[in-house]
């Protein structure tokens, strides 16, 4: 839910109009990642059901569409997709489901 958020804002700030808010936003991202790391390493090592995973990313744009209008439809949709391509990253979904 945040990664989208925060993607939508990043996008917004694009047009260069309030620099230092664009790049503490950027900086807050790459934070996030270490986060988003440690998510997965926790699931790789619990092991969780596939029916959990499919859950799991089934429940990504939901999440992501919680921000409303203030994140587009295609954020959502890539949003879920990164979800996706993570967890087929750390080896606990097939990649062809990531795709």
């Amino acid at each position: 839910m945040f990664d989208a958020g925060q993607r939508a804002l990043l996008d917004d700030l694009a047009d260069g109009a309030l620099p230092g808010v664009r790049e503490g936003v950027r900086r807050v991202e790459l934070d996030e990642r270490w986060h988003i790391g440690f998510g997965l390493r926790c699931l790789i090592e619990a092991q969780p059901s596939p029916d959990l995973l499919d859950d799991l990313l089934a429940r990504a744009e939901d999440a992501a569409a919680a921000w409303g209008d203030a994140v587009p439809p295609a954020t959502r949709k890539r949003t879920a997709r990164t979800c996706a391509r993570r967890l087929s990253a750390a080896g606990l979904i097939d990649a062809r489901a990531a795709a």
